[in-house]
């Protein structure tokens, strides 16, 4: 039986780590999206949402919920108001993933847990146990995903890169570098012998 693991996938805004994501569950993984995570928090949690309103205004409500595309250009227009925001939502994130993983372990018996976190350094969510897989991508393949996603234009995804910490500092951090370069098929193989690593080791 496989001891407890957790990855943690982090990297640049749109460098796939959802898909590395999607290809460890695939392997049997159990995923967690802290972006997911936060939708849920605004969602239903109602001493949250009130907390959000309060300090972003009525405006970034939309029939009575939270419009997270409002509370994006209301935030990064204002750091202040940005790291007001993530310092009321990080701990709860923090301990919904944890709940969730817990949750999983005891009822599945669940041993490979993988969890996409893209502030993971910027937020303060770093673990001396985790696994950290940081995907690399170019900056260039990033902003064109973004802005083909439907996301954003340039100048958003630029707004959003600022707040990151260089990539350079991600690269000496973490255990792991998937180099995600337009090759589908090249980022399959590489998360399956990175798992097949991983829990042969464990």
């Amino acid at each position: 039986m496989l001891k407890f693991n957790k990855i943690v996938v982090t990297g640049p805004v749109a460098s796939g780590k959802s898909t590395v994501c999607q290809l460890f569950e695939e392997l049997g993984a159990f995923t967690i999206s802290a972006d997911e995570v936060v939708h849920q928090i605004l969602s239903t949690n109602t001493p949250i949402i009130q907390k959000v309103v309060e300090l972003l205004g009525q405006e970034v409500l939309v029939e009575g919920k939270i419009d997270r595309k409002r509370v994006a250009d209301r935030v990064f227009q204002d750091p202040l108001l940005l790291k007001s925001l993530e310092e009321l939502l990080h701990p709860e994130v923090r301990a919904a993933i944890d709940e969730k993983m817990m949750a999983r372990k005891t009822e599945n018996n669940q041993t490979l847990f993988v969890v996409e976190i893209p502030l993971y350094y910027e937020g303060n969510f770093e673990e001396s146990d985790d696994l950290v897989l940081l995907v690399d991508t170019p900056e260039h393949c990033c902003k064109e995903r973004f802005v083909k996603s439907g996301r954003g234009n340039e100048k958003d995804f630029e707004m959003r890169e600022q707040r990151l910490l260089p990539m350079e500092f991600k690269r000496k951090k973490a255990n792991f570098i998937l180099e995600n370069r337009r090759d589908p098929h090249r980022l399959e193989r590489a998360v399956e012998s990175l798992h097949s690593q991983i829990t042969h080791q464990s």
